[in-house]
């Protein structure tokens, strides 16, 4: 019971939107979770639309391009 309660009032991660682009930047689909994926060229988006699929994305759409860091690679520290 205890854990139903910390379950209900626990902070909980945004579900965010994500559209994937061709090499063209055509969209060909779209994907939400709490984290970005992890391969392909996506962008995350404020709310995804079907009328998107197969065209460009309008210029507002993007909110910012989903950055990866190369494997193996760390932050340093100062």
């Amino acid at each position: 019971m205890m854990m139903l309660l910390w379950s209900l009032f626990a902070p909980r991660a945004k579900i965010r939107c994500f559209a994937l682009l061709d090499d063209k930047g055509a969209c060909l689909g779209f994907h939400q979770s709490a984290e970005a994926p992890a391969r392909g060229n996506w962008v995350e988006v404020r709310e995804p639309r079907l009328s998107w699929i197969g065209q460009p994305l309008p210029t507002a759409a993007p909110l910012k391009r989903v950055v990866r860091q190369a494997r193996g690679a760390r932050a340093l520290a100062a």
